[in-house]
């Protein structure tokens, strides 16, 4: 070490050279006793002799910096290589690239790039895939196209010229599916299969379904499939079957993915957990949960795994039908999978049980979310709010909002919104009242639209027609925006309160703010308005809304 000392000394005798790096890394690399601070120390105390360490150890430690998130030390022992003329190759820069890449540093990225092209360091066909594949997930395709075309044919430092492979063109086309730009992919495969040894593959022909699955353009996706196997002889696999049924069920319809499905398999091609979940959520989203059954089915004869998610599908799916003792089944279903329900699910299950009035079964989910050391959230607590509300069973709400707080969550506007309107259904508009005024005061929770519905609608009903317009302008003073609902609670009891001139006035004042009328706001008017003159202004305001 004493010697090494002595070479490394500013006006050393016998300055160090590139086989002195050689052993003094390579002892320093098998020990591993030094930290990263004393190596780059050494890095650069080397790098003002010009001399570095070999391309393989320096990109090892450069990447070894770069998992620490070191990045600016790994740019800092680069720089000062490169200012003291020490001879670098591509690799450490590589590594020090894919590290910016993975966080969508472009502009670090363009900085390196642009100092190796300065300081005559040759990029090569690896610097190359990172930079068009981290441009193209930065959504910046023409600057990827751009470093595309300045890179290939350029010479590497070994002596070889960088060519595209398939794995290039194969970023740049899935870059340009992704921002529709379509005709560009399908020039650049034309382009890929002029270029020697660089065929297009199922990955190419997979990017351009998906782009054009993305667009709405189905029938074309579906003509390339057919393109791929009869100019290419390519087979479709599982991933160009998941695209276009997935594809299918965003843009076409369940029953479209479903033939499409079947025709892939008579082919031979065979669905996976992927493409029966797709098709379970979409029959779920389209409420059709006995068809959603009829995939599971399916897919367990097809000796596929169900995993968890196409089970918290099929719940979700029960419980929008309402159905619960299917979302029971599936339930025993998951558990005997060996899984569990996330508290998504257990929301869910929870609701249905309330809206089905099933105590039991309540009590039961809340217990199994306890033993799992689920912590509930604001859902869980607001559902549970609802259901005691409606059973005017207001001692228990307050221990569920006490209970909501004690676990960290503060009573949000959709809580406020189910007491009132609890209160509001069991008569007691007191209550409801002085938790409104509560809202602001102690809670700092501004009441939104909703809730001033709930409030005017239980006035108008009580023919109370003055509150239930002064909580219709102090809306107004507080920015509240109404809506059609506001409109039609006040237009019910202005009907049962005759009074034709302020309901005129809202009419005007429901153009004015550009709310829209339905159906029931058109059936309330025409019961109100009779005279010719009132029919007149009637179809004004008719033709107005359009």
């Amino acid at each position: 070490l004493k010697v090494l000392d002595e070479m490394l000394q500013k006006d050393s005798v016998f300055p160090p050279n590139r086989i002195t790096a050689d052993i003094v890394f390579h002892e320093v690399w098998s020990g591993r006793r030094h930290t990263e601070e004393q190596i780059a120390s050494l890095i650069l105390r080397f790098s003002s002799h010009g001399v570095s360490p070999n391309s393989v150890w320096l990109t090892r430690f450069i990447t070894s910096l770069c998992k620490n998130s070191r990045t600016n030390v790994a740019w800092e022992i680069l720089s000062d290589l490169m200012e003291n003329k020490a001879p670098l190759e591509a690799p450490p820069f590589n590594a020090l690239l894919t590290c910016l890449g993975r966080k969508m540093d472009i502009r670090g990225m363009n900085d390196i790039v642009e100092k190796m092209d300065e300081m005559g360091i040759r990029a090569d066909v690896v610097t190359l895939g990172i930079c068009i594949n981290s441009l193209c997930k930065s959504r910046r395709v023409d600057e990827a196209l751009e470093v595309f075309g300045q890179l290939c044919g350029k010479k590497t430092d070994g002596g070889n010229v960088i060519k595209a492979d398939s794995i290039h063109y194969n970023t740049l086309i899935d870059g340009l599916c992704k921002v529709g730009r379509m005709k560009e992919a399908e020039d650049l495969l034309v382009k890929m299969k002029k270029e020697e040894s660089c065929s297009p593959n199922t990955i190419t022909y997979n990017c351009l379904i998906d782009g054009y699955c993305r667009a709405g353009q189905l029938e074309t996706a579906k003509e390339v499939v057919t393109r791929m196997e009869e100019e290419d002889g390519i087979k479709p696999n599982a991933v160009t079957l998941n695209t276009i049924v997935g594809g299918m069920c965003r843009h076409g319809g369940v029953n479209m993915a479903v033939h499409f499905f079947t025709e892939m398999e008579r082919e031979g091609v065979k669905g996976n957990v992927v493409t029966y979940t797709v098709l379970i959520q979409a029959c779920c989203s389209a409420s059709n949960v006995d068809m959603a059954m009829h995939w599971f089915e399916k897919m367990l004869e097809s000796g596929c795994s169900p995993d968890a998610k196409i089970y918290y599908a099929l719940i979700s799916g029960f419980c929008q039908a309402r159905r619960d003792h299917d979302a029971v089944r599936v339930v025993e279903k998951l558990k005997k999978s060996g899984f569990a329900l996330d508290l998504s699910a257990y929301n869910m299950l929870i609701g249905l049980f309330c809206d089905k009035n099933n105590g039991e079964k309540v009590y039961e989910m809340l217990t199994d979310i306890e033993e799992a050391k689920i912590k509930p959230d604001s859902i869980t607590y607001n559902t549970l709010i609802s259901y005691f509300g409606k059973l005017k069973d207001f001692a228990s709400v307050q221990k569920i909002m006490e209970k909501m707080r004690e676990d960290g969550l503060d009573p949000n506007v959709v809580t406020y919104g189910v007491i009132i309107e609890a209160y509001c259904s069991a008569g007691d508009i007191n209550e409801a009242l002085k938790l409104f005024k509560d809202m602001g005061l102690r809670s700092k929770v501004n009441p939104n639209t909703v809730i001033y519905n709930i409030l005017i609608n239980a006035f108008s009903k009580l023919g109370n027609l003055k509150q239930a317009l002064s909580l219709k302008e102090e809306m107004k003073e507080k920015m509240v925006r109404p809506n059609v609902e506001t409109y039609n609670a006040l237009f019910r009891c202005l009907k049962e309160n005759s009074q034709k001139e302020t309901l005129l006035k809202l009419m005007d004042e429901m153009s004015l703010v550009s709310c829209e009328p339905n159906q029931i706001t058109f059936e309330i008017l025409m019961q109100c308005l009779s005279t010719s003159d009132d029919l007149v202004k009637l179809r004004k305001f008719m033709q107005f809304h359009n």
